[in-house]
């Protein structure tokens, strides 16, 4: 699930040069927190597709070509 993954990327990334700044760490968690979970933190990674939108919104037929 996104949000579980998410919870560990700040602390776990990288860079060249290192771990994350504090400020940058703090930055990535509230772009979480504000875009990514409220749409799809309950959603399986490999559920997270161009098409996830039209799943969403219709059900019951093939999502649709965005």
């Amino acid at each position: 699930m996104l949000r579980a993954r998410g919870a560990l990327w700040p602390e776990t990334r990288r860079t060249r040069g290192g771990e994350l700044r504090p400020t940058t760490r703090a930055h990535y968690r509230l772009l979480l927190d504000t875009y990514s979970y409220p749409t799809f933190g309950n959603e399986r990674l490999d559920a997270i597709t161009r098409g996830w939108p039209a799943r969403r919104l219709f059900d019951d037929g093939p999502p649709l070509e965005l």
